[in-house]
């Protein structure tokens, strides 16, 4: 969804998780994944949680990182 220059991913989560968002320019085999700068990891609650992640440049790609402790 995009709301006032940002764009919001809502996904849901498990306690006990973390969660990061990375972002890519190409799907690719040489593309590369990174955070999403801005944004810091976030701990599940078994809630939604809604990144925003500013709108600007090109195309971009993101998926989640999921790590367990």
């Amino acid at each position: 969804m995009r709301n006032a220059g940002n764009l919001e991913l809502t996904l849901p989560t498990a306690l006990g998780r973390t969660y990061v968002l990375l972002q890519s320019a190409t799907l690719d085999g040489g593309g590369s994944w990174a955070p999403v700068p801005g944004l810091t990891p976030q701990a599940g609650t078994g809630a939604s949680h809604v990144f925003q992640v500013p709108i600007s440049g090109g195309s971009k790609f993101f998926r989640v990182q999921v790590t367990a402790p």
